[in-house]
């Protein structure tokens, strides 16, 4: 019997591919697995308020109002306060609307009922607030905080690889800014460090869009975006992908901090081969990205215009007031050591605490490592010059404050510190990169001793400053809203009274830089999460023209000092009539109120019944833009979903597999 011919190895089984695949294979292990480190650190910073009973929000601040125990030695701080007074109630408002299948076009609880949607902080169409409307909603803040932590280190560390650093260098990066005292600290405001958190995945998203060369020296190291190389691979692809992340991050809520995104990936256009070609990508994007967000830009754009911050001009005051509060150079120190403004009753808004460790190597990187402006070194020192530079107050600051239109209505430089935070991550990374490539014997100990002592150093910091509660601490159930509950009738308004000269945040004018609580019956937006309809309330898109009734109606502005988007209008204002407030609810041992009686009494206030006279009757109807027959019906939500569903169209249009022809599949 002749011996069968054998046949020649296959291409699948010669050493050569074996190698090569083994080359391929092992950065994908090692990508894994960093995710996977990054995914249990972050919910290990995260566990208290995912396994442990906690809530993030600062509830303990509730006690040292009516009717919760009016506490004022309970520790207050107007930055933190805001989750409270401004992001639950809205999130709670927005989860119950949406649950009985309303888009909540409309908020009737403040300011004798206002525009809901148009706030663009309300975040009802971005994916990332998903939480809320699914989980119980102080629950979700914790959630929502998780999931945008992943984010960002998922997003910091893609980037990294796709600069050819190590593994070990890409992981310190990640967690130095994902854990960074900046995220950390705006973690509780979730439209702001929502936002923030997309920008490492933005820049490398921008960076496949254009379509620049990867910073590649191993075989093999491209893997490390797996799967998503099929879907990015057409051109259109990679640029509909941008845009839909770039839309994400519009719909996140956060105009300032949106802009500070958009000044990055700027920047990143600038210092790549063919700035030219980043730049035009860069617009198309942006065009495609307002398309997609348009049906909450629109009504945001045409609520803003009449808006209490609307005509703002820039002056001298106010570059003064803004500079007053800047980071100031004696503050440098708290780079590398933890400052949280937040925790000890300060308005500063300045948050650059990234570490020692971090700071040391950003100033290893800065040396050893940026050789050429066209390059990721230079891309992260310029980040880290503009946002210290920013924060800072220097003079390019102050000419953006006085040249760029709308840029005086913008509040805090110290928000800047974002570019900061995560460009001293990425120039820190090279400069673990280069010390380990120097001692390559000792690569992982020294890989392993920097991730772990920023992962413990930040991790800590961020434990101590984040101020959380139990559920049963925020907004429990209480006599006085349950009586009001079932006494207010349809139409009928109430008003908490809080006294307008203690709301002044006392921290900043308190020479240890700690505020009392101040007095008052709920919050402003209080009244929100127990669905009663306040004529006060808090938000910085209110309408001017509803402010300035109120005012003239009171003899004097409303809002108390240091703070413009909140409305405490008092007992005596001669508008009550007119807005149908059938009841004002006041502190207990506060001055009667004319032509009223007791109606309850308790949980250490006191209801005010009034017999309504006035015929003219006013809501926030008469005020707002977008009312069509007595309706709020914004002709801008509608051209803008239509906008974006059209937009929608487009990207699903790019991102479908293309079913090859007849003749392709003959071909092939």
């Amino acid at each position: 019997m002749s011996k069968a011919p054998s046949q020649a190895p296959t291409a699948s089984t010669t050493p050569a591919t074996k190698d090569t695949s083994q080359m391929i294979e092992q950065p994908r292990l090692r990508t894994r697995a960093c995710l996977a480190i990054l995914a249990l650190a972050c919910a290990v910073f995260w566990g208290d308020v995912l396994f442990g009973g906690r809530v993030l929000l600062p509830g303990a601040m509730l006690h040292g109002f009516a009717p919760f125990n009016s506490d004022p030695k309970v520790p207050w701080t107007i930055l933190q306060w805001d989750a409270l007074a401004q992001y639950f109630p809205w999130r709670s408002f927005a989860a119950s609307e949406l649950h009985q299948g309303r888009i909540p076009l409309w908020n009737p609880h403040q300011f004798s009922g206002a525009p809901f949607l148009a706030n663009g902080q309300s975040a009802v169409f971005y994916p990332g607030s998903l939480p809320f409307w699914i989980f119980d909603v102080a629950r979700a803040f914790g959630l929502a905080a998780f999931a945008h932590s992943l984010l960002a280190s998922a997003g910091a560390f893609v980037l990294l690889r796709r600069w050819n650093l190590g593994s070990g260098a890409c992981l310190f990066g990640a967690l130095a800014w994902s854990l960074s005292g900046y995220l950390a600290s705006w973690s509780a405001l979730p439209t702001l460090a929502h936002t923030a958190s997309w920008l490492p995945l933005l820049l490398w998203l921008f960076e496949r869009a254009v379509g620049a060369p990867q910073v590649l020296e191993a075989p093999g190291t491209a893997s490390s975006s797996g799967a998503w190389a099929q879907v990015l691979e057409p051109r259109a692809g990679r640029l509909g992908v941008f845009a839909l992340a770039l839309g994400c991050a519009l719909l996140a809520g956060h105009a300032q901090i949106f802009a500070f995104l958009v000044l990055a990936l700027m920047w990143r256009a600038l210092t790549l081969d063919a700035p030219l070609k980043a730049l035009h990508v860069l617009v198309g994007a942006g065009i495609w990205a307002a398309l997609l967000g348009a049906l909450q830009l629109l009504p945001t754009l045409e609520l803003a215009r009449l808006g209490t911050r609307a005509g703002g001009e820039a002056s001298i005051q106010g570059w003064s007031a803004i500079a007053a509060h800047a980071l100031q150079p004696t503050e440098l120190c708290a780079l590398a050591a933890p400052g949280w403004p937040m925790s000890t009753g300060s308005l500063n808004e300045n948050f650059p605490y990234v570490g020692a460790p971090v700071v040391l190597l950003v100033l290893l990187g800065a040396t050893l490592t940026v050789r050429r402006f066209r390059s990721p070194q230079a891309f992260a020192l310029g980040l880290v010059i503009l946002g210290l530079g920013t924060a800072l107050a220097w003079a390019p600051a102050r000419w953006v404050y006085f040249l760029v239109p709308g840029a005086a209505q913008l509040a805090g430089l110290g928000r800047a510190l974002l570019l900061w935070s995560l460009g001293a991550a990425l120039l820190g990374s090279f400069g673990l990169d280069a010390l380990i490539r120097r001692f390559p014997q000792r690569a992982q100990l020294v890989a392993l001793l920097s991730c772990g002592v920023v992962a413990l150093e930040l991790g800590l910091s961020g434990w101590a400053g984040r101020a959380t509660s139990t559920r049963e601490e925020v907004y429990p159930s209480t006599r006085l809203t349950s009586w009001l509950g079932q006494n207010l009738h349809p139409g009928e308004r109430v008003l908490f009274v809080t006294p307008h000269g203690s709301w002044a945040p006392a921290e900043a004018l308190a020479s240890d830089g700690r505020a009392p609580h101040p007095p008052g019956v709920l919050p402003p937006n209080g009244a929100m999460v127990y669905g009663l309809d306040d004529v006060g309330g808090y938000d910085s898109l209110s309408p001017a023209a509803y402010r300035k009734y109120l005012n003239e109606g009171e003899g004097r502005d409303v809002a108390p000092l240091f703070n413009g988007n909140i409305a405490l209008p008092g007992a005596s204002n001669s508008r009550l009539d007119e807005l149908n407030v059938r009841y004002i609810v006041t502190l207990s041992g506060s001055a009667s109120v004319p032509r009223a009686t007791r109606a309850f009494e308790g949980e250490g206030c006191v209801v005010w019944g009034r017999t309504l006279s006035s015929s003219t009757k006013k809501s926030g109807l008469d005020f707002s833009p977008g009312v069509r027959e007595g309706k709020y019906q914004p002709q801008s939500f509608r051209l803008g979903a239509f906008l974006s569903l059209c937009a929608l169209a487009a990207l699903a249009g790019v991102l479908t597999p293309r079913v090859p022809s007849r003749a392709q599949r003959a071909s092939t």
